[in-house]
């Protein structure tokens, strides 16, 4: 799955960015002020972030009791955390009603 992932990614990099990258990449990275090696930090820092969340699923699927019910447990943990602390964070700062 991962390998065929990465190879679609390549191809739409190579098919679709690399000819549109003044337009895609190039000019919005100008308009919002930032340079290209702070954008290849970024991009660099976001594969080791989803490399050590691939990894760490791997080890909950394989080492952990009960395996992808350990994995669904915490993936729940994960949505309950993310809503409380979304509410925490937005609720009567952003927006109206509609965000609490």
């Amino acid at each position: 799955q991962g390998l065929t992932a990465s190879a679609a990614f390549l191809l739409w990099q190579v098919f679709y960015t690399a000819p549109r990258f003044e337009e895609k990449i190039w000019e919005p990275m100008e308009d919002a002020g930032t340079s290209l090696w702070l954008g290849l930090l970024l991009l660099v820092i976001f594969g080791v972030i989803s490399f050590a969340h691939s990894m760490t699923f791997y080890h909950t699927l394989r080492h952990l009791p009960g395996g992808s019910t350990s994995a669904g447990v915490f993936k729940g943990l994960q949505a309950v955390l993310v809503f409380v602390l979304t509410d925490w964070v937005y609720c009567n700062r952003v927006g109206g009603q509609e965000m609490c």
